[in-house]
C-alpha cells in the first residue's frame, strides 16, 4: 500500500478504537489510562468482582506465519502473576474475593507454540497461579465452544469479536456476534449467538443449538466452573438478579 493510503487506514482504526474505548467508559464509570498491551485488574460488576487478565498473544506475530508459532514469554506471565497477586490482597483486605477470573486473548490458544499452550493451560487451571474460569479469544471466527477440566479445576473458552465462518465456504457472508450473560448465583453462562440473514439484519444463529430446548430458549446454556460444590442451574427463564454481568463480544 502507499503509505498515505496506509496512514488513512491507521487513523481510521485509530478513530474506532477511541470511539470504542469511550463506550465502555461509559458502561464502567471508569476512565481508560493503560498504554500497557497486557495487564491485570479487578471490576466491580452487579455486586460481582471480576479479574480480567489482558493478555497479549500477538506481540511475535509475524505477518501469515504464526499459527502454532506464537509465544507469551516468562516476563509477561510474571507482570501478570505480580499484577493479579497485588489486586487480589487489596481486595481481601476489604474481605472480598475474585468471584470470576476471565482471561482474553486475541489469538486463539491453539495458535501458540505446542510448549507454550500447555503452559499457559495448566496455569490458568491451577488455583494457586492465575485460577482462570472463562477464556475470550478471537482472530479465529468460529463458533466452537469447549469446556476443559480435570479434578479441581475447569476453563469454558469462548469466541469473541463480529466475524464470520472461515472454515464453510457457503457461510463466509454471515456475520455474526455472541453475547454472554454470565449469572453466578446460578453459576450459568449463557450463550446468544446472532448472524446476519438475507435483510441484512440479525437473527438468531439456530444452527448452533442441537437440542429443542435451547432452541425454544433461543440460547446455549453452560456452567460457569464445573466443580462439585458449584451447582449448575439452568436459566430457562430471564430473571433479573443482581449476580447477572453481561458480555457482549
Amino acid at each position: 500500500l502507499h503509505p498515505r493510503v496506509r496512514r488513512q487506514r491507521q487513523m481510521c482504526i485509530r478513530d474506532r478504537f477511541i470511539s470504542f474505548a469511550n463506550d465502555i467508559e461509559k458502561i464502567f464509570n471508569k476512565k481508560i489510562t493503560t498504554s500497557e498491551t497486557f495487564g491485570c485488574e479487578i471490576t466491580e460488576v452487579a455486586g460481582n468482582h471480576i479479574c480480567f487478565l489482558r493478555i497479549d498473544t500477538a506481540w511475535s506475530e509475524y505477518e501469515n506465519q504464526s499459527y502454532k508459532k506464537l509465544r507469551i514469554g516468562k516476563y509477561q506471565l510474571d507482570c501478570l502473576k505480580e499484577q493479579l497477586d497485588t489486586n487480589r490482597t487489596e481486595l481481601q483486605k476489604k474481605g472480598k474475593n475474585i468471584d470470576v477470573t476471565i482471561a482474553i486473548t486475541h489469538h486463539p490458544l491453539s495458535w501458540l507454540s505446542p510448549m507454550d499452550e500447555i503452559a499457559i493451560k495448566s496455569l490458568f487451571m491451577k488455583e494457586d497461579f492465575f485460577d482462570v474460569d472463562m477464556l475470550l479469544s478471537g482472530h479465529v471466527h468460529n463458533q466452537s465452544v469447549e469446556n476443559l477440566y480435570n479434578h479441581e479445576h475447569s476453563l469454558l473458552t469462548l469466541v469473541t469479536g463480529i466475524g464470520w465462518s472461515q472454515n464453510d465456504p457457503q457461510r463466509n457472508k454471515e456475520y455474526r456476534y455472541s453475547i454472554y450473560s454470565l449469572n453466578t448465583f446460578r453459576n450459568c453462562c449463557e450463550i446468544i449467538v446472532r448472524k446476519t440473514n438475507k435483510g441484512n439484519s440479525f437473527d438468531y444463529d439456530y444452527s448452533i443449538y442441537t437440542d429443542r430446548r435451547e432452541r425454544l430458549i433461543s440460547k446455549l446454556l453452560y456452567p460457569i466452573k464445573i466443580m462439585s460444590n458449584y451447582p449448575f442451574i439452568l436459566s430457562l427463564i430471564h430473571i433479573s438478579e443482581p449476580t447477572r454481568l453481561q458480555l457482549i463480544s
